[in-house]
């Protein structure tokens, strides 16, 4: 499958949206198939947290505070109930929807990777081949019941499509697509991602930005749609930011912080996990 690209290096918009279709529905296709046993059993996907935090929040009313909770309490504020989050917005309204929000976290993540890829390399199996190795990564999967984490994971791949766009053409449509994926990094519910993500985006943006001769265009650029980005997101990170300082935690000190640190010769095990030993399923 081929696209046309112009001189600048933006994809034309007629074969986009066929390319795009396709992609979505190989995506949505590959699965439904592979959460196909579950489907067909009628099982709910949030094993875990999910039955017992997530399920609950996506069918529960938006509202902006709950006397259900102790003697009331901020539900805008938490962010993992995704209050302000379109998608969980916009699908809760139908109804036995949750095993389509949940497939959907994959079938985004994707084919977002498969468009950055895409983009970088204009190949489609290095595309396809990306996109599955992100879905499908132990990451991924093993937070399926964590429906916050890989929703925010899932908008990774769209910032660095969108800066990467950003840095070859500087259009209008790029610095709007990357303010809304950082908006969306944001609202998805899981504050410790999103601040990976973002910081992966400013190395990733500083590092190629140095190398392009309209650097400072385009840093400039870069700080209006992180700007924007945080502003939309702004009506869920302001009263988290609040709710976060009357928190238990807000009082950990540095020591409890580092209480389950590693020693430094275990750094090794970033690479090679067993390296110590451990790693047996069935013990002999």
């Amino acid at each position: 499958m081929k696209i046309a690209l112009n001189q600048a290096g933006d994809i034309k918009a007629i074969p986009l949206f066929r390319h795009c279709l396709g992609i979505l529905g190989f995506f949505s296709i590959f699965y439904a198939l592979w959460f196909l046993p579950s489907l067909l059993q009628c099982e709910l996907l949030g094993p875990g947290d999910g039955y017992v935090q997530s399920l609950p929040a996506y069918y529960a009313p938006r509202t902006l505070w709950t006397t259900q909770l102790l003697g009331g309490f901020p539900v805008a504020a938490d962010v993992t109930p995704q209050t302000w989050y379109p998608l969980s917005f916009f699908l809760s309204l139908l109804p036995h929807s949750w095993n389509v929000f949940v497939i959907s976290s994959y079938v985004l993540a994707s084919s977002f990777t498969y468009a950055y890829i895409y983009v970088i390399t204009r190949s489609t199996l290095a595309g396809l081949v990306s996109g599955l190795t992100y879905g499908c990564s132990g990451f991924m999967m093993a937070h399926l019941g964590h429906i916050s984490m890989t929703y925010t994971a899932t908008w990774i791949p769209l910032t660095l499509l969108a800066c990467e766009q950003l840095l070859r053409s500087n259009r209008r449509i790029w610095l709007l697509l990357l303010a809304f994926s950082i908006a969306c990094l944001f609202l998805a519910g899981h504050p410790q991602i999103s601040i990976y993500g973002l910081g992966l985006l400013i190395a990733y943006a500083v590092f190629f930005g140095a190398l392009s001769s309209a650097r400072w265009k385009f840093y400039g650029l870069f700080s209006i749609a992180i700007l924007t980005g945080l502003g939309l997101a702004a009506v869920q990170l302001v009263p988290t930011a609040e709710l976060a300082k009357m928190t238990p935690r807000a009082e950990t000190s540095f020591q409890d912080f580092l209480a389950f640190s590693m020693p430094l010769s275990h750094a090794v095990m970033a690479v090679f996990p067993f390296i110590l030993g451990g790693g047996e399923i069935f013990p002999s």
